[in-house]
């Protein structure tokens, strides 16, 4: 029905100098509050409160198309970084290696990720926490700078992956790049990167890792609009057979976002308007809710052309001005006194 040929450098697909962007990321799933799914998730409670029904989810994201290329579900406490090395594991058919760059936010600090992209011949940048390789940081004296971070046995200790392990152990250092970033409130982040190349600048990495913002985006269409936290059933499977079917149905949103969205601007050039135009998301979820099971389910060319025309007339006639929003600060969130699903004993 709709053949999305992602690994190919085709136009239609946004880059970045001729990068794809990569987010790796994690998020909690609301699941529902029974026995069965907190066995199954590995969920225990403590002796004062009982835990939230949650499910741990990794997943890589395409930053500037929108695209989930790869999502995992994970049990309540699993750790993060051994999913996102599955994830890279399970894009590997997807990609042009060469032509990506993966970013990641501070929870992603480890140097067997590091190795594992580089092994991979792909590049990352990753936000530093504040004391993150602090003794190598203060031998630097410029806000871009080339840094040697040492493989140590302690460093290695934490490679679980037994061949980068093994190939990382005859390395003695990774050669890096370290950029101090002051941001407009006064404080300052670091990013570590792979990316030596100094056509990159200092304003390019604070764009690049800006742009990591479309994963909390991405996040918020899934769980508000595609309703990702419903569910069918009361068994694992269930849960990941619901969620995975949300995933297809979201890459189909944003394929056909960007199609329509292509089409609406070409149009406006056509009639001499200038101003940039989007499809508003909103509608064109709930005509695919409508019509995309009767696709799948009549997969016959007349009945494609015909919903698919459907969809075209009805999301292209009255679209939304691109206006970017403007910045807000991000407050800080409040730590709770109890946890959420706090119940006195």
């Amino acid at each position: 029905m709709l053949e999305i040929n992602y690994h190919k450098n085709y136009d239609f697909f946004k880059t970045y100098k001729g990068f794809r962007l990569f987010g790796g990321d994690g998020s909690d799933f609301e699941i529902p509050d029974f026995e069965e799914f907190r066995k199954e998730f590995q969920i225990k409670d403590t002796e004062k409160y009982r835990k939230p029904a949650q499910a741990k989810f990794s997943s890589i994201m395409d930053l500037l198309n929108g695209f989930i290329l790869d999502g995992i579900i994970g049990n309540y406490k699993q750790a993060e970084l051994p999913l996102i090395h599955q994830n890279l594991e399970n894009i590997q058919e997807l990609i042009i290696p060469e032509k990506l760059i993966f970013i990641f936010d501070r929870g992603y600090n480890a140097m067997e990720l590091y190795a594992n992209i580089m092994s991979m011949n792909s590049y990352f940048i990753v936000r530093l926490k504040d004391r993150n390789y602090i003794d190598d940081r203060y031998k630097i004296k410029e806000n871009d700078s080339e840094i040697q971070l040492e493989i140590t046995k302690e460093r290695l200790k934490k490679f679980h992956n037994k061949t980068l392990k093994d190939k990382y152990s005859k390395i003695k250092h990774l050669n890096l790049r370290i950029l101090t970033i002051t941001l407009e409130n006064g404080t300052t982040e670091y990013l570590l990167t792979n990316i030596l190349d100094k056509n990159f600048t200092i304003e390019d990495f604070k764009e690049l890792y800006n742009l990591r913002w479309g994963i909390e985006t991405n996040y918020n269409t899934m769980k508000n609009r595609l309703n990702i936290e419903n569910y069918t059933g009361k068994r694992k499977i269930t849960i990941k057979q619901d969620i995975y079917s949300k995933f297809l149905k979201y890459n189909i949103f944003q394929y056909y976002r960007i199609y329509f969205n292509l089409l609406i601007n070409r149009t406006k050039r056509q009639k001499g308007i200038t101003q940039e135009y989007k499809v508003n998301q909103a509608h064109l979820i709930r005509k695919l809710k409508k019509y995309l099971t009767i696709m799948i389910l009549n997969p016959t060319k007349e009945i494609i052309r015909k919903y698919t025309k459907k969809l075209i007339d009805s999301c292209t006639q009255s679209p939304n001005k691109n206006v970017k929003n403007p910045t807000t600060t991000r407050n800080k969130k409040k730590q709770r006194k109890f946890n959420i699903n706090y119940k006195p004993t």
